[in-house]
């Protein structure tokens, strides 16, 4: 009964911030959102832009060697699971003293080889807390390199449907100037056949140039949009220099995505990859308390050998030969100038700056 209760009392306890939500009042089905978004504009261009961002962004390299280590971090407290098996093979050559040993006949050589394992028994849940900690560390990797992705695909989408609106507005500035270059001429031609006034043909003289003024702000607003978007998409500034930024479909032409209902359940909260990657971070540093706690308890290991020991190394695995042993070991700690404490208390720190950021 003791020991269940020391293993309740290790075991993780997932509990998460209350936050006042309201209620689901959107009925109907489940609202499905496509992973791949972009690909509703229709526009090859923004789909090859979004492709050669994910290829060369550093920061979604980062993201998935993140995801990389936290498999390997999981694959390494799966191991303590399970019983670890060496294989050793010793040869020394050694002479006794006489002083000590009068039976002693002068140097001899000795050879040893085994099979060795161990075990340690997770009474106290320390392994399965870390294993519980990792797999946590591991999901919330995934959905951190996927807020990477959303945010990097969402900054590169928006970059280029400005550079389209401002294309746009470029192309309608330019025939506003064109409009007002006719209006200027008809206006100087009825000024000298003395058909209309000189604040008339001034008035479309400042329009004219109204007009023209706007277009060299446009244009730099069209190479800051560019250089950004060649920034994310990793584009040299040479080719950005040669080429300019690729463009696909006018902004006209791009399709309107679907509007966003109202009143849609909070519980889509719970989709979004940054607040799933909080969530596990807190979990993470729940079970990690736990498996701190863990170390106030004894540690059990069981260890065993099986092999042959000789004088001679061709016997070494004969019949007589043969040698084994197993053993079991408990150690505990009386005292270590506070490390266990110590070591719960920063778990314990981890665990409130995760349920603060979460």
């Amino acid at each position: 009964l003791s020991a269940l209760v020391l293993v309740t009392a290790c075991a993780p306890n997932y509990t998460l911030p209350p936050t006042a939500t309201p209620d689901a009042v959107r009925p109907g089905g489940e609202i499905v959102i496509a992973k791949d978004w972009w690909k509703a504009f229709d526009d090859p261009v923004l789909q090859r832009l979004i492709d050669d961002a994910f290829a060369a962004s550093p920061t979604l390299e980062q993201a998935v060697a993140r995801v990389n280590a936290a498999e390997a971090r999981l694959g390494i407290s799966r191991s303590q699971q399970l019983p670890t098996v060496n294989a050793n093979l010793n040869a020394s050559r050694q002479e006794l003293s006489t002083e000590t040993n009068p039976l002693s006949s002068g140097s001899f050589s000795v050879y040893q080889g085994n099979l060795s394992a161990f075990w340690e028994l997770d009474l106290w849940g320390r392994v399965r807390n870390e294993v519980a900690a990792s797999r946590a560390d591991l999901i919330g990797a995934e959905s951190g390199r996927e807020a990477v992705r959303l945010t990097l695909a969402s900054r590169v989408a928006q970059t280029y449907f400005q550079l389209r609106a401002l294309d746009a507005q470029l192309e309608t500035t330019r025939l506003t100037v064109s409009s007002r270059e006719n209006s200027y001429r008809l206006r100087e031609k009825r000024f000298v056949g003395g058909m209309t006034s000189e604040l008339d043909l001034r008035q479309a003289e400042s329009e004219l140039t109204s007009a023209r003024a706007q277009i060299p702000d446009i244009l730099t607003a069209i190479s800051t949009s560019e250089g950004a978007l060649a920034e994310l998409v990793g584009t040299s500034p040479k080719d950005l220099f040669a080429t300019g930024a690729p463009r696909g479909k006018s902004i006209d032409a791009i399709p309107v995505p679907p509007s966003v209902p109202e009143a849609l359940p909070s519980d889509l909260l719970n989709r979004r990859p940054d607040i799933r990657e909080a969530e596990e971070g807190l979990r993470a540093t729940q079970a990690r308390v736990a498996a701190a706690q863990a170390a106030w308890f004894p540690k059990i290991g069981l260890t065993g050998a099986f092999g042959g020991e000789s004088l001679a190394f061709g016997d070494l695995f004969k019949g007589p030969a043969r040698a084994w042993s197993y053993a079991g070991s408990l150690t505990m700690p009386l005292f270590n100038s506070g490390l266990t404490a110590a070591q719960v208390e920063l778990a314990s720190a981890n665990e409130r700056n995760a349920a603060a950021n979460y």
